[in-house]
């Protein structure tokens, strides 16, 4: 699948190279409904996932904000991948390979379980912080 690289910019497959080294793309992951790559790799240092955002791409930046400040509790559960390299300015982010699938479309979907995880994630990750917007209350209109 060596053409799947050919969709990322040239800064950002020398980056890559320069702190991977080998690259072998393994699948194209990529959804296809916006204009982020998303690759998973096999380097020198083992199974990698490559985001890798275009020109339009608004995502990515908030995607290393929140692996930088909040995904660690979710990490240290094997809940969430952990972020290995990011540059901002060419809208990349790597992360360790975390096995799973995407429950749209199987049995999945219908297992109350499932939901059950996800809620007690989010429960997590809204127990890191709180934050009160003074301003809030006042733009109801209701």
């Amino acid at each position: 699948m060596p053409d799947a690289l050919e969709r990322l910019t040239p800064q950002q497959r020398h980056l890559l190279t320069q702190r991977f080294g080998r690259i072998v793309v393994v699948s194209d992951m990529s959804w296809g409904l916006v204009s982020t790559t998303v690759l998973e790799v096999d380097t020198d240092d083992g199974r990698l996932v490559v985001k890798a955002g275009r020109t339009p791409d608004r995502y990515i930046g908030r995607e290393i904000s929140a692996h930088e400040r909040w995904t660690a509790p979710w990490v240290r559960r094997g809940r969430a991948a952990r972020m290995v390299y990011a540059d901002r300015a060419t809208k990349l982010v790597v992360t360790e390979y975390l096995p799973g699938r995407l429950i749209q479309g199987t049995a999945a979907s219908s297992c109350l379980d499932v939901y059950e995880q996800a809620g007690a994630l989010l429960a997590q990750f809204h127990r890191q912080e709180r934050v009160v917007d003074e301003g809030y209350e006042a733009l109801r209109t209701w």
